[in-house]
């Protein structure tokens, strides 16, 4: 017998009871459905939601790199002198890794 964690153990039986109180709930509103099916589309929505937000969240981490490269020109225009720019190249590389890397993070969650 393979060993299993306590918590996998606790989380599996949570589960499994969730699943149960759902598919009472849809039979109370009188909805005749197959429990392992109803479990297969729950599953299937949740990963639909979850590519969406996916979706969403690099759209917005590209829009944001692309007003953050527009603001920096714009400073690189105002301020006068290659250092100037450079240093803002430096920042900009800085930001963009930073954006990056929270979305990466907050996709992972």
């Amino acid at each position: 017998m393979m060993y299993k964690s306590p918590i996998e153990i606790i989380y599996s039986s949570i589960e499994a009871q969730m699943e149960n109180e759902i598919y009472k709930e849809v039979l109370k509103c009188g909805i005749n459905v197959d429990k392992e099916e109803l479990l297969k589309a729950l599953k299937y929505d949740r990963e639909q939601y979850q590519r969406g937000y996916q979706d969403c969240l690099k759209e917005k981490v590209k829009l944001l790199e692309k007003q953050l490269d527009i603001a920096i020109k714009d400073l690189c225009f105002t301020v006068k002198g290659a250092d100037a720019c450079n240093y803002l190249d430096d920042l900009y590389e800085a930001i963009s890794e930073r954006i990056l890397k929270q979305a990466r993070k907050e996709m992972q969650e």
